[in-house]
């Protein structure tokens, strides 16, 4: 939250733009990422290509590294149409050349619809595989587009295939919980067998470094490490946060990549998922209000980190005064709701 007395949201800094209600941003480290993910495609590219010229080499790292940040975000627009389509709200997408997350906040509407949600994205990937490759068909082997080309094809499948991996937090391992979750499996059960599925991949991860290791590729060995050694530690977080959230192993699961908001309200003493207030003027939130039961709603700056919480009584009232003009934006909410003494002042 704001330090008390602050006067609303803090601004987003960095480039950021609205897709389809989204705000999408790249992430804080991206400039460092691309440089490094250019410098590397460089030096294969000065390897592999024919014309090994510095401008060609250059135009052709460039362009893959542009390229591949496309697909990310086309992967995770896969995932925001697929949100909407299932009733969920879309809090906002970061990325970089790495990858990417999509904040889907809200509650579920079923398990088979989360299982889609969470495939939309690799989908994205394996069609934009496939347009790569028969693009390449059109150019003559061995040539810098057939390269990129394929290139392209290469890297987007091998993104569809890892993501589907049944890990955590990898677009498989929410595939896997929802359909267990989807045939009856407790929550807890299902949490244990998304842990187990976690594990597995990162010890083969790691096994797979020491074989590759063993055969003198350290670089790629290092990598393998790593990328092991992250799922590890991040299935091991989800599945404490499963653990304190399996009381009740009834009804729908919300997808909660906002973490910091469903916190807020939990502290808040609701066990409801919140509806998140971004850029919504008054009279959206006063329909949102018409239509959903929620008790507790959060306020958000444009980083995603919560800014204040409200009930239900709090906006209904601040929205009554506000009824003249309900195209203001919520930014001009206090950062904080008005105490009890305020009200009676």
């Amino acid at each position: 939250m704001n330090a008390s007395g602050s006067t609303g949201p803090r601004s987003a800094r960095g480039p950021r733009w609205v897709v389809l209600g989204a705000v999408v941003r790249p992430s804080r480290g991206w400039p460092l990422s691309a440089a490094i993910a250019i410098i590397v495609v460089a030096f294969v590219a000065g390897r592999v290509l024919r014309d090994r010229s510095g401008p060609v080499v250059a135009l052709f790292s460039v362009g893959l590294v542009a390229l591949l940040i496309v697909g990310v975000l086309l992967h995770e627009f896969g995932h925001l149409i697929a949100a909407r389509w299932a009733g969920q709200r879309v809090l906002g997408i970061r990325f970089d050349i790495l990858g990417g997350r999509t904040d889907i906040v809200g509650e579920s509407r079923g398990h088979g619809r989360d299982a889609l949600v969470a495939a939309a994205g690799p989908l994205v990937s394996v069609l934009l595989a496939a347009l790569a490759a028969a693009v390449a068909t059109a150019f003559t082997p061995q040539s810098l587009p057939w390269l990129l080309s394929m290139a392209i094809a290469l890297i987007n499948g091998l993104l569809a295939v890892f993501n589907l991996l049944p890990a955590l937090p990898l677009d498989g391992g929410e595939i896997l919980r929802s359909l267990l979750l989807a045939i009856g499996v407790r929550r807890s059960v299902a949490a244990r067998a998304v842990l187990g599925g976690s594990l597995l991949v990162g010890a083969g991860l790691l096994a797979a470094a020491l074989l590759v290791g063993s055969r003198g590729d350290l670089p790629t060995a290092v990598v393998l490490v790593g990328i092991g050694v992250h799922l590890g530690a991040i299935a091991l977080s989800a599945a404490r946060h499963e653990r304190s959230s399996v009381a009740d192993d009834a009804g729908p699961t919300p997808r909660r990549p906002a973490t910091g908001a469903v916190d807020e309200v939990g502290a808040s003493g609701t066990g409801r998922p919140a509806i998140v207030l971004t850029t919504d003027s008054f009279g959206a939130v006063s329909a949102a209000l018409a239509t959903d039961p929620a008790q507790r709603w959060v306020l958000i700056d444009d980083e995603g980190d919560v800014v204040s919480v409200w009930s239900r009584e709090e906006l209904t009232r601040i929205l009554g005064d506000r009824s003249a003009d309900r195209r203001t934006s919520v930014r001009t909410l206090p950062a904080h709701p008005p105490s009890n003494d305020d009200r009676t002042a």
